[in-house]
């Protein structure tokens, strides 16, 4: 009776369904304070490291460590950084196993406000459209330092404007402008550490259509175009560095959205298939396009 209860306990076991084990989240460092090679307003660089930080823990993709920049120091000092050697530590460097222990994460977010203005800009449009308008313009520097390969993985200025026709009073700042421009930036700064994390791929072709690994939990929207790539991984002689060598091969639009994948169609084809990375446009500089594209139609009508 014993050895049937054993028995049947141990089938019991066997029998049970496994575990589901959800996929562990990224875990990145993102400072505690942001820092700042230009004159900005300590709410604004507290509002922007919240902005980012929240836009982080809502991507679900990753688990978000504070790092205070006497940590950072520490792993910089560690990693014996230079402003000459950042980012192109030696192939051999000893401590690169080490720093990636010290760090207990994956990527590092550095984030540096490099620009910051807010005034007045005359409208482009002049006949049609009140005189200048209320601007705020921010921008950072932001690296993304790979902390198993202990190189700067990605360094890029991300930069956002917002502008409104209602002017602020005199010698004061307008915050909901502020805010919004906040938004915007911490939303592209997020945007891009996504793509490099985690690169959008086409991940099923049909026909004119195809599939992309985001959806509306990454902000993807109807009417979107994307670029096209076919990478490469190729290794610096020179350096001995892996590098990406990335060939256009393509453009998508964005036709459907779903939580997780969006439907594209694709307008221009040059090997677009499964497994090509797709960029996403700065919206911003979309805008700035078709800004340029109006006034170049309105100068050639002009000149007929």
């Amino acid at each position: 009776m014993y050895r049937f209860i054993i028995s049947f306990l141990l089938l019991s076991v066997i029998a049970l369904p496994p575990i589901s084990a959800h996929a562990e989240k990224m875990r990145v460092g993102f400072v505690e304070q942001i820092d700042s090679t230009v004159d900005v307003p300590d709410v604004i660089k507290q509002n922007l490291k919240d902005a980012i930080r929240q836009n982080l823990v809502n991507s679900g993709k990753f688990e978000v460590v504070d790092r205070n920049q006497k940590d950072i120091n520490r792993l910089f000092e560690e990693m014996k950084f230079s402003d000459e050697r950042i980012g192109r530590v030696d192939m051999n460097d000893a401590k690169k196993a080490e720093f990636g222990k010290i760090s207990g994460m994956e990527y590092m977010v550095l984030v540096s406000i490099n620009d910051f203005f807010t005034g007045e800009e005359a409208s482009k449009f002049q006949k049609t459209e009140p005189g200048n308008k209320a601007v705020v313009r921010l921008g950072v520097n932001l690296r993304l330092l790979n902390a198993s390969t202990s190189r700067i993985q990605l360094e890029k200025s991300v930069s956002a404007k917002r502008l409104s026709a209602i002017k602020a009073a005199e010698g004061q700042m307008d915050m909901e402008l502020v805010n919004k421009a906040i938004k915007a930036l911490a939303e592209k700064v997020v945007r891009q550490v996504m793509d490099e994390a985690y690169p959008i791929l086409i991940i099923e072709r049909n026909g004119s259509s195809a599939f992309i690994n985001r959806g509306k939990d990454s902000g993807i929207t109807v009417g979107e175009e994307m670029d096209v790539f076919v990478m490469k991984k190729v290794t610096d002689e020179g350096t001995q560095e892996t590098v990406d060598l990335a060939k256009a091969v393509g453009k998508v639009k964005v036709t459907n959205v779903s939580d997780k994948t969006a439907e594209v169609e694709v307008m221009e084809d040059f090997g677009v298939s499964k497994g090509c990375v797709v960029k996403m446009k700065d919206k911003d500089q979309s805008v700035v396009e078709d800004v340029a594209k109006t006034i170049e139609k309105k100068k050639n009508a002009e000149d007929w």
